[in-house]
């Protein structure tokens, strides 16, 4: 089981197989090149990928509009990447790169299953994904 701590909060415990932790991923050369989310995981349960963006705050939309405006395209290439990554990967692209995802990645039934992103901020105090395991709280 693994748990996670971002940005003052933890997450999990999740099932090793059904976690991919990008901070802790084998492709150290692609984390330097691109944004990715926090982590992503496999709710067999909900047949569900979730991404998961952890942020401490978020810039005040009137003081600084381009700040915040910033701040959500921040956070959309990084679920866009992720979500690439992890599909060129599950089909083996670039060539023996399938074989470097949680084993519940090498075999995701991506035409039924669906996608969820959370960006989760804490000012909450307790979060749940799903309604399952993955809950958060304040560290």
């Amino acid at each position: 089981m693994i748990k996670i701590q971002e940005s003052g909060l933890t997450f999990g415990p999740f099932i090793d197989d059904d976690l991919l932790y990008i901070e802790k991923h084998p492709p150290q050369r692609l984390k330097q090149q691109v944004k990715l989310c926090e982590f992503v995981w496999w709710n067999t349960a909900k047949q569900q990928l979730v991404a998961v963006e952890a942020k401490s705050s978020v810039p005040d939309a009137t003081n600084d509009p381009d700040a915040y405006a910033a701040f959500w395209r921040d956070i959309n290439e990084k679920f866009d990447n992720a979500f690439q990554m992890i599909t060129l990967a599950a089909h083996d692209r670039p060539q023996h790169t399938t074989s470097t995802l949680p084993a519940s990645f090498q075999t995701l039934p991506w035409p039924t299953m669906s996608i969820v992103m959370y960006v989760v901020i804490p000012v909450f105090h307790r979060f749940s994904i799903g309604g399952q395991h993955a809950s958060c709280s304040s560290s």
